[in-house]
């Protein structure tokens, strides 16, 4: 079974909001986050993405405020990467 709007499964959706869940602790315990600027205009891509539900991604299933906020992460539809 596929979530409606995005093709992981049920599992896979699962373990992708898991992950995000971890990765927002990480993120706010103040471990390799990007400045305040990248953060921001991270913020922004996602919020004009179709991918963006609510402060999930649906590419990948992770929480923008974790996902955005750490360094060596990237975006799934390429929006942004590490370097911005």
């Amino acid at each position: 079974m596929t979530c409606k709007g995005c093709s992981q499964t049920a599992l896979n959706r699962v373990l992708s909001v898991a992950k995000g869940g971890f990765k927002l602790v990480l993120a706010k315990s103040g471990l390799s986050q990007v400045s305040d600027d990248i953060l921001e205009e991270r913020k922004r891509i996602c919020l004009e993405c179709p991918q963006y539900d609510f402060g999930v991604c649906n590419a990948c299933g992770c929480f923008l405020a974790a996902k955005a906020s750490l360094k060596g992460e990237q975006c799934p539809e390429d929006r942004w990467t590490d370097g911005n």
